[in-house]
């Protein structure tokens, strides 16, 4: 029998809601994000325990979740920098973007032509309202999406979206479409962020130049055009890179050491490879360093490494403590980190399905889901996206495409045993 509620329905469901709020969630709704993981979860939790065997599907959510208790049980026994309530709310914090990938991975939700008829239709209107915020004063960008770092992010998410939504039945955007891509795209490109600049090449690149097997039958051609784009992405980013990791605001062209502490971030980065030898093999723990959880109560960790009076990361001015995503990953140890980049492989490995199986490639949806990917990577560099409304979505859109990658590794299997 048909069941009442279909779960990958009520997941596609969460999926519109959440975008419709996107660009309103940082000023309105700010526990958008937290919202979206908790449903997930519950509807995770539901079908497993509504249908028989269905917990199966979610195995990489309960691996999560063995993870997360593990490391709150140690920050709360062995490490214990800071209270068990900050510990409890950093590990639903750090848990918000798994969440959401393994959720929509199990379930597997496939958009219905009405869908992505009405996601189009918001993808258009966050980018038109996100590009006429940035064209206002910074007083007013600030009501409205409180940084204009905001505005780039969210265009480059909707633009994810559309392009996803716009791909044919045999797995190509017309003319047309990639046009519109392209424009939504360039709209971003008034938010000034060197990031958005370099997501905006790999957005042309897979738009326009990626081919399966493009790296095994290099030629001359490819090769300039890829040194190329290499050089464009530097030339774009070169600047801030240089502030924010080299001179910082020393008005030096060199990196000098002596001013090392003079700017937030490269401390951050620093004391996070420090830590992650110095606390071997997972780390300081959970709400202890770079994370939002270890401003209040400020953690000892800080003053441990001598880093509480650099301004932004002091007790009295700790503003850029939470400022990237990377150096957080130090409460977790080396075994974090290495959790991390297995993550990152599998997914990568896992959607490169969608071009190697099959007979016909899915170009277009293998290359939404690496430009989620590269979202993740380059806004984890300055910024704590990852953990916010930005780095939810971003998850979203990749399990949808992960999901249908593993459709198609099953259609595989059962071709291949037929």
């Amino acid at each position: 029998p048909e069941p009442m509620i279909r779960i990958d329905r009520v997941a596609t469901w969460i999926f519109i809601a959440a975008f419709a709020m996107l660009v309103p969630s940082i000023q309105f709704l700010g526990y958008l994000d937290e919202c979206v993981a908790v449903a997930l979860l519950a509807l995770a939790v539901a079908d497993s325990m509504l249908n028989t065997g269905a917990w199966r599907r979610y195995r990489l959510l309960w691996i999560l979740w063995g993870i997360m208790a593990f490391y709150a049980v140690y920050s709360m026994t062995v490490v214990n920098y800071t209270s068990r309530m900050p510990i409890i709310i950093d590990t639903l914090i750090e848990s918000k973007p798994f969440i959401t990938l393994f959720v929509m991975m199990a379930v597997r939700p496939v958009l219905t032509g009405a869908d992505k008829k009405l996601l189009r239709g918001i993808a258009v209107v966050n980018v038109v309202v996100c590009a006429l915020v940035l064209l206002l004063p910074n007083s007013y960008i600030r009501m409205a999406i409180q940084h204009i770092s905001y505005g780039g992010i969210f265009i480059f998410l909707s633009t994810l979206v559309y392009m996803m939504c716009s791909i044919r039945s045999d797995g190509t955007i017309s003319s047309h479409n990639k046009l519109t891509i392209v424009v939504m795209a360039l709209t971003g490109l008034t938010c000034g962020r060197s990031k958005f600049y370099a997501e905006f090449v790999f957005l042309l690149f897979f738009l326009f130049a990626y081919r399966p097997g493009i790296l095994r039958r290099i030629t001359l051609r490819q090769i300039a055009g890829a040194a190329l784009l290499v050089a464009l992405v530097v030339a774009v980013t070169w600047r801030k890179f240089s502030f924010y990791f080299l001179t910082g605001n020393s008005g030096a062209t060199t990196f000098d050491p002596s001013v090392v502490e003079s700017f937030a971030r490269p401390v951050l980065y620093f004391t996070g490879f420090r830590i992650l030898l110095d606390h071997i093999p997972f780390g300081t723990g959970l709400a202890s360093f770079a994370s939002f959880r270890s401003i209040e109560p400020y953690s000892g960790v800080y003053t441990e490494y001598g880093i509480n009076r650099v301004h932004g990361l002091s007790p009295e001015m700790p503003s850029f403590i939470c400022d990237a995503y990377y150096p957080s990953l130090a409460q977790f140890g080396i075994v974090g980190v290495a959790l991390f980049a297995w993550l990152i492989a599998y997914v990568i490995r896992l959607i490169g399905s969608l071009v190697r199986c099959g007979s016909s490639p899915q170009i277009a949806l293998y290359s939404v889901g690496m430009l989620c990917v590269l979202f993740v990577l380059i806004e984890s560099t300055t910024g704590t996206a990852m953990v916010n409304c930005g780095g939810v979505m971003a998850m979203l859109i990749l399990g949808i495409v992960a999901g249908r990658a593993i459709d198609r590794l099953s259609s595989a299997s059962v071709d291949q045993s037929v």
